[in-house]
C-alpha cells in the first residue's frame, strides 16, 4: 500500500490509537482524531500534529530516554518491551481518545 492509498483508507476511520510512528503522523496529519503513544521517544519534539490528535507520553523513571535498545533493568514493566509503554494503562488511553473526539 502506498502513502496515498494509506491515507485515503484512514479517511474512513473513526479515530486512531498508535505508537509514536510515520503511520500515527499520516493519520493525524489526514485530520483524523486519535492518540499516539510515546514510551522512550520524546512527544515534546517528535510527537504528533494534528486538530485533534493528542501525544500521550509514558511515566516511567527513564522516559524519554530517546534510546534505541531499553537499559532499564528495575523491576516496573516486566513482560512488556520497553517497559516504559506498561505505564501506558487502556483506561488512561481511552480517556485520552475519548478527550480528542469530543
Amino acid at each position: 500500500m502506498v502513502l496515498e492509498e494509506f491515507t485515503d483508507k484512514c479517511r474512513e476511520w473513526d479515530a486512531f490509537i498508535a505508537v509514536g510512528s510515520g503511520l500515527a503522523h499520516l493519520a493525524a496529519a489526514a485530520g483524523l482524531p486519535g492518540v499516539a503513544l510515546y514510551g522512550p521517544t520524546d512527544p515534546v519534539l517528535t510527537g504528533v500534529r494534528g486538530i485533534q490528535a493528542h501525544s500521550l507520553a509514558a511515566d516511567f523513571p527513564c522516559a524519554p530516554c530517546v534510546q534505541e535498545k531499553c537499559t532499564y533493568r528495575g523491576e516496573l514493566g516486566k513482560g512488556v518491551e520497553p517497559p516504559c509503554f506498561s505505564s501506558l494503562k487502556p483506561r488512561q488511553v481511552w480517556l485520552e481518545l475519548r478527550r480528542c473526539t469530543a
